[in-house]
């Protein structure tokens, strides 16, 4: 026999196991998709949002405390408006960026910054949009008189806001998800209600950027930076259990530390929360389908 054909010969069977062990994989997934489809509220939200109209209005809230590093709000505002600039001329998308943690307590805290429908010309958006998001910068206090304006993290507050007024549409936040009020009264409840009145328009989501907390001088100690990211964890596993209840939409995404990374992070995440072409629409809801899927396999 000549010893090309018994090479072949030999070989056959490693084929027919490759292809075997596709078909088994591929029915694996199937099978375990269609279970997670019924028992899984979020993957199931997920999969019946793939063929969704396309997303038209998008709603930005900006964490300007002293916790958020200022090169981390430099890189989400320059991957922010390299992505609302790729929407020129789309009239019929409306977008809002506010920033919250300003100095002061009650309405002094948050500020609109930007509300407008997509510009139709680039000296338009240069000088409404892009340069005022340019000028959000991190909070400092001031001082008025002997008294000290204080500065705090209103997360809850600004989600109470926010929410109720833009049912079923996209709301991106950029924060450390410390809510803090010292300063300004009691402390905030966790905005359950909101999340879950949001969460009843299906369409709806809120995607959650989160850096590390930003710590410095003497308030940077291993027991401060704990007991915030332990905060912030908090938060995070409050909201997951409404989204794996199917009551609200909501994705976390950690900022990267490294400012190489975080630079390419913040660019295509937001080229997928705030989506132009249709690639980028088919795959920010592929994605999404597959984080759910992922984390319901892990539990």
């Amino acid at each position: 026999m000549h010893p090309t054909m018994r090479s072949n010969k030999r070989g056959f069977p490693f084929i027919k196991f490759i292809v075997v062990g596709s078909v088994v994989t591929l029915a694996f997934l199937a099978t375990s998709a269609a279970y997670f489809y019924f028992t899984n509220k979020s993957f199931a939200l997920e999969i019946q949002q793939v063929r969704a109209a396309r997303p038209v209005s998008f709603n930005m809230g900006i964490d300007v405390s002293q916790t958020i590093a200022s090169d981390v709000l430099s890189d989400f505002k320059e991957a922010a408006i390299l992505q609302l600039k790729a929407l020129l001329t789309e009239h019929g998308i409306s977008y809002t960026v506010s920033v919250f943690g300003l100095p002061g307590c009650g309405g002094q805290r948050f500020a609109e910054i930007v509300a407008t429908r997509a510009p139709a010309d680039e000296a338009f958006f240069a000088r409404e949009v892009e340069k005022r998001i340019c000028a959000i910068a991190i909070a400092h206090g001031s001082q008025d008189g002997s008294d000290e304006i204080p500065l705090t993290t209103p997360i809850y507050r600004f989600l109470e806001k926010v929410l109720p007024a833009n049912p079923g549409e996209r709301v991106i936040i950029l924060s450390d998800l410390v809510n803090d009020n010292r300063g300004c009264g009691a402390e905030d409840p966790f905005p359950e209600q909101a999340l879950v009145d949001f969460g009843a328009h299906k369409k709806g989501q809120i995607i959650f950027y989160y850096p590390t907390p930003a710590l410095y001088g003497e308030y940077d100690t291993p027991r401060a930076q704990q007991n915030l990211l332990q905060r912030q964890a908090n938060f995070i596993e409050r909201v997951q259990a409404l989204s794996r209840a199917g009551k609200v939409r909501a994705f976390f995404y950690h900022v990267p530390d490294d400012p190489a990374e975080r630079k390419q992070f913040m660019r295509a995440h937001l080229e997928k929360s705030i989506p132009k072409t249709d690639f980028q629409i088919l795959w920010e809801r592929v994605s999404k389908v597959a984080e759910t899927y992922i984390h319901g396999f892990r539990g």
